[in-house]
């Protein structure tokens, strides 16, 4: 099974559909919220089974707002990750995969593409191809889950996918910072 990992498109589409266009041997994509109708969007305008789930853009306040699916590999539970404070520590995001019996989380709200393996639990963030951290290229994920187990890769966005150039926006600061993380888990 190849799944198509996307998240924090922020209302921003029109990369994600290129991405589907050259990645068209997905057989699910999923999204990470920020925004939950994105993902909707996305898989019908693809003509791709799509599971999306809400972020906290989306008005996600619920540990509840996560989904579990069934792979060859195991079972992998979505989530956007801002209940488990995933821009401080992965801990509390790697305690809930254990709590779930999955073998790996996919999650968003960090913006920050990630792969982390510990003891045979993946925890994969795609990050965003719309507003990538840093400023960087934007990236999405490929996970495949077979019987023999689940890997995984990150993608960088490149010219292909990218709507053109402009001024690089400010990303930085420790004012910026302090806005970005006062009102948000």
């Amino acid at each position: 099974m190849k799944i198509l990992a996307i998240s924090d498109t922020h209302g921003k589409i029109d990369k994600a559909l290129k991405v589907c266009d050259l990645v068209p041997d997905a057989d699910l994509l999923v999204h990470l919220g920020d925004y939950k109708s994105d993902g909707d969007e996305i898989g019908k305008a693809a003509s791709i089974d799509t599971v999306a789930v809400k972020g906290n853009c989306d008005g996600s306040r619920s540990d509840e707002d996560y989904k579990i699916i069934k792979t060859p590999g195991g079972n992998i539970l979505l989530t956007h990750g801002h209940m488990q404070n995933v821009k401080f520590s992965l801990q509390n995001l790697l305690y809930f995969t254990r709590e779930h019996n999955c073998k790996a989380t996919i999650f968003g709200h960090t913006h920050v593409p990630t792969i982390e393996e510990v003891n045979g639990t993946y925890l994969i963030n795609p990050g965003s191809m719309t507003l990538p951290a840093n400023n960087g290229p934007g990236s999405y994920a490929i996970i495949n889950s077979t019987e023999a187990g689940i890997s995984a890769g990150i993608v960088f966005c490149n010219t292909v996918t990218d709507s053109g150039g402009g001024k690089p926006k400010v990303t930085g600061g420790y004012l910026r910072n302090i806005l970005n993380n006062s009102d948000r888990f």
